[in-house]
């Protein structure tokens, strides 16, 4: 608590002492500890480190360092958690827009050539390439969901085993569980689409490469489903009737 205090009015070379030599191993230790345990103060020890790392993450060299030591690998893999999903997707908003950034300081020959022909560049990054496979997924998994498509292989996959039925005006669910994971994977779903919009505002770079891909399809179909599905009243089976969703 004290160094949480504290930081704002250090200097560079402490703050990123603070960061490598007490957050960082502290947040390895206490996800280590997640995975075997899952006890509430791991998980309140690892949100704290996370929100942290959006705090400090604002200095390309403490990116730099920060991408060395291989962090964030154990960001994308919280990807998936519905509690840290919101701060991951910060520090990847953060890692991304800096690497964009430093691609634009120190272009190599083919970001030349395309910039030549297309007036702007794409973004060829690991991390933003795992962040619209991300999102390809968990769109997968709401449009699956929502449409009702796909055997049973894909319904446990999605963690699933009841459906939704669709009416003219309602949305059935078959249970609560059903119920709460939809309301979850949207959740997910305005997370993630909300970085991709975030650097989309920041980088043509980024703006070019959705163009590119199939992103913008899948964006699409996302939107006119998702619109069709809020404006119904959802009901789960021998529950009364819940209010239209906003």
């Amino acid at each position: 608590t004290h160094l949480l205090r504290i930081i704002p009015q250090c200097k560079f070379v402490v703050k990123q002492e603070i960061l490598f030599s007490v957050f960082y191993p502290v947040f390895l230790k206490a996800r280590e500890r997640q995975n075997g345990s899952n006890q509430e103060i791991d998980k309140f020890l690892v949100l704290t480190c996370l929100s942290v790392f959006t705090y400090l993450l604002r200095r390309v060299r403490i990116i730099d360092q920060f991408l060395e030591q291989k962090a964030l690998d154990h960001i994308t893999v919280m990807l998936k958690d519905k509690d840290a999903m919101k701060l991951c997707c910060s520090i990847m908003e953060i890692v991304i827009i800096t690497q964009v950034w430093k691609n634009e300081q120190n272009p190599n020959e083919n970001d030349k050539i395309n910039k030549e022909i297309f007036h702007e560049t794409s973004v060829d990054l690991p991390d933003f390439d795992l962040l619209l496979e991300e999102i390809r997924c968990s769109s997968a998994k709401f449009l699956s969901m929502v449409h009702c498509q796909g055997d049973k292989e894909n319904l446990n996959r999605l963690s699933l085993s009841d459906s939704i039925v669709c009416t003219e005006d309602t949305l059935v669910f078959d249970s609560h569980l059903c119920y709460q994971h939809y309301i979850q994977l949207l959740a997910s779903l305005t997370c993630l689409w909300r970085t991709l919009a975030n650097l989309s505002l920041f980088s043509p770079q980024v703006r070019q490469t959705l163009q590119e891909r199939t992103v913008t399809v899948i964006a699409h179909g996302l939107l006119g489903t998702t619109l069709q599905r809020a404006s119904k009243s959802t009901v789960i089976r021998g529950e009364p009737l819940k209010d239209r969703e906003g």
